[in-house]
């Protein structure tokens, strides 16, 4: 049989996986506080509350590098930018969904 004519095994698809965060600005570094994969992690993004929860960010290399590290470990040097820019996205998110959709005046927020 040639085996250079058969084709490849189709991909599993991938497993899902999330990491959860906590970051209070008086307590010091980032924490990573949940886990989950598989059914877990799906059942962990169903459950989120409504929209005042912090937005689900989808960076693979990311989560990757926190995946590794254990449940209320701080983040080490080598992650403070990319968490940075993860957490300059959602207080962004956070601060325009607070914002009044209308002022005093009856002027539109943009």
């Amino acid at each position: 049989m040639d085996r250079s004519a058969a084709s490849p095994a189709p991909s599993a698809p991938p497993i899902p996986r999330v990491v959860g965060l906590r970051y209070a600005p008086d307590a010091g570094l980032p924490q990573v506080i949940l886990k989950g994969t598989g059914p877990l992690a799906e059942e962990l993004l169903q459950r989120r509350p409504g929209r005042r929860t912090p937005p689900v960010v989808h960076d693979a290399t990311l989560l990757q590098a926190l995946y590794r590290l254990p449940i209320d470990c701080a983040i080490g040097p080598e992650l403070f930018h990319a968490v940075a820019v993860i957490l300059a996205h959602v207080l962004s998110v956070d601060a325009a969904a607070a914002r009044p959709p209308f002022d005093a005046t009856g002027e539109a927020h943009g």
